[in-house]
């Protein structure tokens, strides 16, 4: 069984799920935030907010499954 993509709601193209703090969620437009962003959206809405100069760290959800 594989895993469900996530659909950015901004670009429309399929991708596994990420996370960051919620510190560094919350410095892009209130808006959005409710939004699935893929990587590359957030990237973008962060230069738009005027923080493109941080580094953020992006984690990729790594789901493991024991099967008995």
């Amino acid at each position: 069984m594989g895993f469900t993509k996530i659909v950015c709601n901004i670009c429309s193209m399929n991708y596994d799920d990420w996370e960051v703090s919620f510190k560094e969620w919350h410095l892009i437009d209130v808006a959005l935030q409710p939004l699935n962003l893929c990587p590359e959206c957030y990237r973008t809405q962060l230069q738009s907010a005027g923080f493109g100069h941080l580094e953020i760290r992006i984690l990729f959800s790594i789901l493991y499954f024991l099967c008995g």
